[in-house]
């Protein structure tokens, strides 16, 4: 019981998440070790075609990184999924993307599962998202999208 609780307590605390609310368009001030990323909704994107979620990385665009996430697919252990998965390519391959890339979000538990993968923010975040004014998002279109920020990550050995 005790290594569970130590294991929740560190993924909570490594995958914490910041709101950034702020009109489209303008420039959110971040804090210090924190990258932004858009979390984007969309009924159907070529982006998402035969899988649910995808998270893209794009080097001269701001946020760098979005998750795009099918309509029928959002729920919080899919978004949770993402994150984490996003947290995993940055540790692997820098917070600021060198090329661009769309990478599939393996998804951490079926529906239906127990929650107990789930970050404690994703219910809120699913609750945003769900009641976003839809706006472009560069490289993705028209969508249901918040931006966020997450920590940075640390730079892969060998990269500056």
């Amino acid at each position: 019981m005790i290594r569970k609780t130590i294991l929740i307590v560190a993924l909570a605390a490594s995958c914490c998440v910041v709101m950034l609310p702020a009109p489209a368009g303008a420039q959110r001030a971040l804090r210090a070790g924190s990258v932004p990323v858009t979390i984007a909704v969309l009924e159907w994107s070529a982006h998402t075609e035969g899988t649910e979620a995808v998270i893209v990385r794009r080097p001269a665009q701001h946020p760098a990184d979005v998750i795009v996430i099918r309509e029928n697919a959002l729920n919080p252990a899919m978004l949770s999924a993402a994150l984490r998965q996003l947290l995993a390519l940055r540790s692997a391959m820098g917070d600021e993307p060198r090329m661009a890339g769309t990478f599939r979000v393996r998804r951490g538990v079926r529906p239906g599962e127990a929650r107990q993968d789930e970050l404690f923010l994703a219910p809120r975040l699913v609750r945003e998202l769900r009641r976003a004014t839809p706006r472009h998002v560069d490289g993705v279109g028209v969508a249901r999208a918040v931006e966020i920020s997450v920590p940075a990550q640390n730079t892969p050995p060998g990269r500056t």
